[in-house]
């Protein structure tokens, strides 16, 4: 397992420093040992924008009747150093493959845009994460993904504190889970002092 992973770290490098390695990746996505084989290889071609659609489109093909290929499929998109990828986010939750009736595909969607900080850290970013809050019944889910977007909270500028404020505040407005107001009111009190609730 670790000459598996340093194999891989290996091909990330290579391939992040010169292009003419990129057939290094493609090899591995198309006859790959195990599936983490297979994830680290579409990553780094979904990076080069040559290769990303086609890249996408046989992951896609091969894992279309697996759920968690598919939740995969989807998280891969969102994670794209591309300055669309909130766009991508959109347009993946009014898909007819996304539902947040399915949890892991909620949590995995979400998840890759949360983590790709150079674009989910914006207004943009956090408006597009409490509107998806506020469509989830599931008030666990809605909790759980409260608490990963909003986690770094205290260490973030100013700017960006506010921004995740206002959309703390409409939460706790207009949710309609109670223990998603409560979390919501939570977060309020404990990071901006001058709320009561």
């Amino acid at each position: 397992m670790k000459a598996r992973k340093l194999k891989n770290v290996c091909l990330s490098y290579l391939c992040a420093l010169q292009d003419t390695h990129i057939q290094l990746a493609k090899d591995q996505f198309e006859n790959p040992e195990c599936g983490s084989d297979e994830l680290i290889a579409l990553k780094i071609l979904c990076e080069s924008e040559e290769e990303r659609k086609g890249a996408l489109a046989t992951y896609f093909e091969r894992w279309k009747e697996e759920p968690i290929g598919v939740d995969q499929w989807m998280e891969m998109q969102v994670q794209i150093d591309d300055p669309e990828a909130i766009a991508m986010a959109k347009k993946i939750v009014t898909s007819e493959s996304f539902s947040y009736e399915v949890p892991s595909r909620a949590f995995s969607v979400i998840r890759g845009l949360i983590q790709n900080g150079a674009y989910f850290h914006s207004q943009e970013g956090y408006e597009f994460i409490a509107d998806e809050i506020l469509r989830i019944e599931n008030e666990t889910l809605a909790i759980l993904l409260m608490k990963s977007a909003f986690r770094d909270l205290p260490n973030l500028e100013a700017r960006l504190q506010d921004h995740i404020k206002t959309q703390l505040q409409k939460i706790d407005n207009s949710h309609s889970g109670e223990a998603v107001r409560q979390y919501a009111q939570k977060m309020l009190r404990e990071n901006f002092p001058e709320e009561k609730k």
